[in-house]
């Protein structure tokens, strides 16, 4: 059902509208009521039945909610899984190829997972199809720098010279350059680029942004230090194709030997594999992909908010994978709210469940290639980087969820694709690194939870200009850094409690699924809901911290949330400038 707009023509009769195709009808309330519950992609019958629930399934009830169903439908005010097939069908490909991608790693105090993913790069991956690799090293000590440095210059002889080590002093002479230029930015590009100007906090968006710059007007791959290059898959994979948020099924593992034989070793290039459809258009990516028709039922999981805004235009700007061994999740509260597949084969196998329970190693990715309204997670991420793409917010370890979904803001009709397949992942514990000041200054979330809010609010921009809808989400969040303490607690209490609730019903889902499970997993889904339900009776207790020698007070987090908020608004503003600055120093990044 389409997002409709309700004008009240009498005490029981609205007048319902279709922004989306200006059609028009004059309904009771309670049927634009009913209809309101129909906001996924199912058959007729399928909506009968639904709308049906909790009645007493009468023959005449029946044939009367059938004959409303058909006429709202007739009468244009759905959004049909027939008109998106045959609006998005698969064409071949007569885009230009988007050229060969810079590829970058992303490294910080870890040498041995450096030296291990560079070794997989040259072992699985042809460089003869890549521009240039870059290492941008955000390592916060010398020892770490000194011996990245070193891994990077043995490889750099091994790949004829196409990867190049970017630290500290390329990096801060990369940053120079960019001020000499331009001069009244230099605020912005320091907030944007200069790790000093967050010391101690987690800064890998610092380091992302670094690899949007060098990759100006080019695609890019942008590598985690601690992936692998090799690609696995599991043996729930479907045919065809998804449109959905990127429901990431989840598939357990005994033993490091038991995953072994998921390994693909034919067409196992991740490089190759994510430039099959990076910048393509939605019906040419599939087309790429295997298809000759779109079958509806690739619809049954989208949200008609995302796929309304799609059409034959609509470009791949980020590609994503699934990951292989550890996740890569700072929690495991998605556990709790996996797609029902997956469900099932917990509750089938009290095996998968205990090992779910246990957070041991894992496939996490979609079963099927899946287009997606935003880009999440992935170890391992395609972007379209030739025309233009957002900045990372420069802290925060949610800085592909932001990304993504300043992304979408910018460019609604975009999209996102998800592969069927995973890379390695091996995260490796480094008890070197000092602790970082962003657990404490931004405990369990509070408040800069909020930086994801103003991307969030899609629909308020009415622009179509993606620079006009960029100058619109940096004024967002300057009006978020220019809002009043209180309310900042506000908005944090709304959010946190709305986060809660909605997962909240995905644990009672999952536990009404799962009453065939093993008695450890159906308790697992009964503390956690105990647990959230716990949380959510709570006052909000963090928007009264009290400060201490390792933690700031309440109001000293909010300024400083305030401030980075305000500091990123402006920085987007800026951005298109900088990136058109660093484009013309793209030639010269890899002598620093």
């Amino acid at each position: 059902m389409e997002k409709l707009r309700e004008f009240q023509l009498s005490e029981n009769a609205i007048l319902a509208r279709n922004p989306r195709n200006n059609q028009k009808m004059v309904l009771p309330g309670d049927v634009v009521n009913a209809m309101s519950y129909c906001q996924s992609f199912r058959t007729l019958d399928e909506h009968v039945s639904h709308l049906m629930e909790g009645g007493d399934g009468a023959a005449d009830r029946k044939g009367a909610i059938r004959s409303v169903v058909e006429s709202v439908r007739a009468g244009g005010l759905t959004l049909s899984a027939r008109e998106l097939s045959t609006e998005l069908e698969p064409v071949e490909n007569g885009a230009l190829p988007v050229g060969k991608p810079i590829v970058v790693i992303i490294t910080c105090d870890r040498p041995l997972a450096l030296e291990r993913v560079l070794e997989s790069l040259l072992a699985e991956c042809d460089l003869e199809q890549v521009d240039h690799c870059y290492v941008i090293d955000d390592s916060k000590t010398e020892p770490a720098r000194e011996i990245n440095a070193a891994i990077t210059r043995q490889y750099m002889e091994q790949a004829n010279g196409r990867i190049t080590y970017f630290g500290p002093s390329a990096a801060g002479a990369f940053m120079s350059k960019l001020i000499r230029q331009l001069p009244d930015r230099e605020k912005e590009i320091r907030f944007l680029l200069d790790p000093g100007h967050w010391q101690g906090f987690i800064s890998t968006g610092v380091s992302r942004n670094y690899s949007q710059l060098l990759s100006v007007g080019k695609p890019a791959l942008v590598l985690d230090d601690d992936a692998v290059c090799k690609i696995y898959s599991t043996d729930f994979s479907v045919q065809g194709n998804e449109f959905s948020e990127g429901r990431r099924q989840a598939h357990f593992f005994q033993s490091h030997e038991e995953q072994e034989r998921f390994r693909i070793t034919g067409q196992s290039d991740p490089i190759r594999q994510h430039m099959r459809c990076l910048g393509l258009s939605v019906p040419n990516a599939l087309h790429a992909l295997g298809s000759r028709a779109l079958d509806q039922q690739a619809f049954r999981h989208a949200q008609p908010e995302f796929v309304s805004r799609l059409n034959r235009h609509s470009r791949i700007l980020v590609t994503e994978c699934g990951s292989f061994g550890d996740p890569g999740s700072i929690d495991y509260l998605w556990l709790g709210a996996l797609p029902e597949e997956t469900l099932e084969r917990l509750v089938r196998d009290e095996s998968q469940a205990d090992l779910a329970i246990r957070h041991s190693q894992c496939f996490l990715g979609v079963s099927r290639p899946t287009i997606s309204s935003a880009a999440n997670f992935s170890q391992m991420t395609g972007l379209d980087n030739r025309d233009f793409l957002p900045p990372y917010f420069p802290i925060e370890r949610g800085q592909d969820l932001i990304f993504g979904e300043t992304t979408r803001f910018i460019f609604p009709d975009s999209a996102c694709l998800i592969y069927p397949w995973a890379i390695l992942h091996l995260r490796v514990d480094n008890k070197r690194s000092p602790a970082s000041r962003m657990a404490s200054y931004n405990p369990q979330g509070y408040p800069g939870s909020l930086t994801r809010s103003p991307p969030r609010e899609i629909d308020g921009c009415l622009a179509e200009q993606p620079l006009s809808r960029l100058a619109y989400l940096a004024s967002s969040y300057r009006d978020l850094g220019a809002s009043s303490q209180k309310t900042i607690m506000d908005l944090c209490a709304e959010h946190s409690l709305q986060q809660k609730s909605a997962y909240l019903s995905k644990l009672r889902q999952s536990l009404d699924k799962s009453s065939d499970g093993s008695p450890a997993w159906i308790n697992y889904l009964r503390e956690s809901i105990r647990q959230t339900k716990e949380d959510m009776e709570k006052d909000l207790a963090l928007t009264r911290v009290e400060k201490t020698a390792e933690q700031p007070g309440r109001d000293q987090l909010i300024r400083f949330w305030k401030e980075a908020w305000d500091g990123f608004g402006q920085a987007l503003v800026s951005w298109p400038e900088i990136r058109a600055v660093a484009k013309s120093l793209g030639d010269e990044a890899g002598t620093f």
